[in-house]
């Protein structure tokens, strides 16, 4: 088997799979390839190396694909407030001085823009976030996403 088959083949079937199904099809490759066929695989494919052991792994154990599962139970990454359980009270520290809105309603809003929030809760508490994630948890805790209308003048007020 050539570099250009891989490659072919790769092409081929990648959209067509799941990443289960992109592991065990890479080591398979890596396999009719011969001795080297993990590093070429890697190099037609870009897939990791450890990526295609762990597939040879898998094709060796019969993993059951009739599960379902396309990852081991409790994979990827920790949910945000399993990692940081006090987002939400450092969000609200930080923009305490900044919030305004009507008491009487539930509608309040903030001056600070989430980028600068998200480099704030970065500096002052080691919580690295997105400003997407940061907007998320404005809005659970009642921040409106759209600013006052006052707080957008430039220039004089409209008389």
């Amino acid at each position: 088997m050539e570099r250009e088959t891989i490659q072919i083949l790769w092409g081929n079937m990648k959209a067509q799979l799941n990443e289960m199904q992109r592991r065990q099809y890479a080591a398979t490759l890596a396999k009719a390839y011969g001795y080297g066929g993990a590093t070429v695989v890697h190099e037609v494919t870009g897939i990791s190396l450890n990526t295609i052991t762990a597939g040879k792994k898998e094709l060796k154990s019969k993993t059951d694909l009739k599960s379902g599962r396309v990852r081991k139970t409790g994979g990827g990454p920790k949910w945000l407030e399993e990692k940081y359980p006090d987002i939400k009270e450092r969000v609200r520290e930080i923009v305490d001085g900044s919030t305004y809105g009507d008491p009487q309603r539930v509608l309040s809003w903030t001056t600070e823009s989430l980028r600068s929030i998200q480099k704030a809760l970065a500096e002052k508490h080691g919580i690295s976030i997105s400003y997407v994630t940061v907007g998320a948890i404005l809005e659970d805790l009642g921040y409106s996403k759209q600013a006052n209308r006052k707080m957008l003048q430039a220039g004089k007020p409209h008389p």
